[in-house]
């Protein structure tokens, strides 16, 4: 009867035992499998991050090239250490619905003339083909050239609307012009006092709803003011993707972060 109590309780104490092992070690394989799934979420982070980063590298870039040229457009990868970036910069079309939206300037066939003292070559359009619209202001700015330079003289089609010396960045009270409608192009003309040529010239026009057009008519190039332009950048790390949309308003002129997506296309 001693023996047999005594066989009893031993064969309880290696049950207890075996299960307490038991539980030990699967609480030890559940902490091993937490760490690991903790490792790998902070991994995963880590990249997602990385791959957010990466996309902003080439949103900016994007925006420098827009800033050096307003009518860049085109697709672009740049290589980094830790993964890569995508760019495409789209130049799309807005509806227009005032009058500083339908004047689209050209400065394709610029010159200068007068010993570098005059632009010309400009194109001055009326985009709409129901309706007029009239330039009744323009604001003339500069940077380079001759020091102490001035705008004197302005015209349109060889009809001076502008007669005055005035600095860089004076809003010029200009007798106002009519663009016609239906693609109406006409010659703009500016005579400055001094050498501009070498200079940056940006033209703001000022319609007669009070709606503007802003031209850098120096630029190499000018983007019609009913277009805006369009940024779509992917930065990759790994497996991770994070994705950039910018738009730029160009009749605000504004810049608006679209979207900011983790994982889904455009």
């Amino acid at each position: 009867m001693d023996q047999q109590l005594l066989d009893d309780k031993g064969f309880v104490a290696l049950i207890s035992v075996l299960t307490l092992g038991a539980v030990s070690l699967s609480i030890v394989l559940t902490m091993l499998f937490l760490g690991t799934d903790y490792l790998r979420t902070d991994a995963d982070t880590l990249k997602f991050s990385q791959a957010k980063y990466a996309a902003e590298i080439c949103a900016e870039e994007a925006l420098q090239r827009i800033n050096e040229s307003e009518l860049y457009s085109g697709t672009d990868t740049i290589f980094l250490d830790d993964g890569q970036c995508t760019m495409e910069i789209i130049i799309t079309t807005s509806t227009a619905t005032t009058q500083g939206d339908f004047n689209n300037v050209d400065i394709s066939g610029l010159t200068y003339t007068g010993g570098g003292d005059d632009i010309e070559g400009i194109t001055l359009q009326n985009t709409s083909t129901t309706a007029d619209i009239t330039i009744t202001g323009m604001t003339v700015s500069w940077t380079g050239g001759d020091p102490g330079n001035k705008i004197k003289k302005i015209r349109i089609d060889g009809d001076k609307i502008w007669d005055k010396k005035k600095t860089s960045g004076t809003f010029l009270d200009v007798t106002d012009y009519i663009l016609l409608s239906g693609g109406s192009q006409l010659d703009l003309k500016l005579e400055f006092d001094k050498q501009i040529q070498g200079g940056t010239v940006t033209v703001i026009f000022t319609m007669s709803d009070g709606s503007t057009t802003t031209s850098e008519v120096t630029g190499g190039g000018t983007i019609s003011n009913d277009q805006n332009r369009e940024i779509k950048t992917t930065g990759t790390v790994g497996n991770s993707t994070r994705k950039i949309e910018i738009i730029i308003d160009q009749i605000t002129p504004n810049i608006n972060l679209v979207s900011w997506d983790e994982v889904a296309d455009f």
